[in-house]
């Protein structure tokens, strides 16, 4: 999940980041990171998915 201009330090875009059952929201651009509570849900937001297919070049 993507957060555009979300980060309240930089202004940058934040994405959702779980290890194992543990949340963080976390900046592209500055690195910031904040935990989420465990049962809490992340703030609404563009939910994306990569695929890759085929072989590397």
């Amino acid at each position: 999940m993507f957060q555009f201009r979300s980060c309240p330090r930089c202004r940058g875009d934040v994405f959702l980041e779980d290890q194992g059952g543990l949340q963080d929201l976390v900046c592209l651009q500055c690195g910031y990171r904040r935990p989420l509570p465990q049962g809490a849900l992340p703030p609404q937001g563009i939910r994306v998915e990569v695929v890759i297919t085929g072989e590397g070049r």
